[in-house]
């Protein structure tokens, strides 16, 4: 018979799959491998002292619950920034969790004034399928449109990163940035 490890004899970063109907702990993982082109030179040091924005529907988006909550664990160091139109802001238990773990965050509206500080740029479309109301969609969907302006803000290093589909949120003329890391 084998034992399994007790949650205290784990010693690297551990995800295990969570509610799907409220987290995405498989694209969130995928998320964090990407962000290894920030030339960390161990996992611990990965995102150590780096700024995350978070940027779309945060409400909703099960992706960047599951990366704030993946971040907030296992990054000491890291800061979040959570930029949406107060209607699609993060819910309040993914903030309560998030500074339960010590992890620095705060909330925003305006992109252009974080996307300088930026390491990473993870962008989330707006949900039409989350809207009973077509024309609160219609409103928001394109409240934040990454455009090769937007990125010329940005550090050098930034990466940008998206979950798939876009819908608008990051202009196409992006893609040919080298910072770009969602194809």
């Amino acid at each position: 018979e084998t034992a399994s490890p007790s949650p205290d004899s784990v010693t690297v970063p551990t995800l295990t799959t969570a509610n799907s109907a409220n987290s995405a702990s498989t694209t969130a993982t995928g998320n964090a491998s990407v962000m290894d082109g920030l030339g960390a030179a161990t996992c611990g040091e990965l995102l150590a002292g780096k700024a995350i924005v978070l940027l779309g529907d945060l409400k909703h988006g099960r992706t960047v619950h599951s990366l704030a909550t993946l971040v907030a664990r296992n990054y000491p160091g890291a800061r979040l920034l959570f930029v949406s139109p107060p209607q699609l802001a993060m819910p309040q238990d993914i903030k309560d969790e998030v500074a339960a773990c010590g992890c620095a965050f705060s909330e925003h509206q305006d992109l252009d004034e974080v996307v300088g500080a930026a390491d990473v740029l993870y962008v989330t479309r707006v949900q039409k399928e989350r809207f009973a109301d077509p024309s609160a969609y219609e409103a928001l969907k394109l409240r934040y449109v990454v455009t090769p302006a937007t990125m010329a803000k940005g550090k050098a290093s930034l990466v940008l990163l998206h979950p798939l589909p876009r819908v608008g949120e990051i202009d196409e003329a992006c893609d040919a940035d080298p910072r770009a890391a969602y194809f």
